[in-house]
């Protein structure tokens, strides 16, 4: 019944498929017992929980993908090239001044100094990098403090 393929049934497609049954003339009286939800057309879900009261939401679940396209697979993990890690890890010894281990929100505003980010942008960005709240960053909270700047291409398509 389905005619527009839009994954409801209106009014007006219900009225012309039932167009040459004794029912047609009670159509828009049948739509409205269908349609739960009130807007006008019914949905697949709407009409398994009528043909199937007792089905269980896994049920449901497996109904709906027979008509459902599968969701998408996730996007494949991205991953920095051994060049750029290596670039990364020279940039965080660079601003390791006490040869910590660890970058301090002071050593990170010296290696921010006449940069384009005040004091208060570059306190922000520390925080919101250090993910363990141990007011330092360690090798991989800077990584992927440097990686969300988008200077690093982490598919590789920039390689050389």
């Amino acid at each position: 019944y389905d005619a527009d393929g839009s994954g409801s049934v209106s009014i007006a497609e219900l009225q012309k498929a039932l167009n040459t049954s004794p029912l047609a003339d009670s159509s828009e009286a049948m739509l409205s017992e269908l349609d739960r939800n009130g807007d006008g057309s019914v949905e697949f879900p709407e009409l398994l929980k009528l043909l199937y009261p007792y089905a269980n939401s896994k049920d449901f679940e497996v109904m709906l993908s027979w008509v459902a396209p599968p969701p998408p697979p996730p996007p494949p993990k991205r991953e920095l090239t051994g060049a750029q890690l290596e670039e990364i890890n020279a940039i965080f010894s660079l601003y390791d001044k006490d040869g910590s281990g660890g970058l301090t929100a002071k050593e990170l505003k010296q290696a921010m100094k006449g940069t384009f980010l005040d004091e208060e942008e570059i306190d922000a960005m520390f925080t919101k990098a250090d993910k363990n709240d141990d007011d330092m960053l360690d090798k991989d909270e800077f990584r992927s403090l440097m990686v969300s700047t988008g200077l690093w291409d982490v598919d590789g398509a920039l390689e050389e």
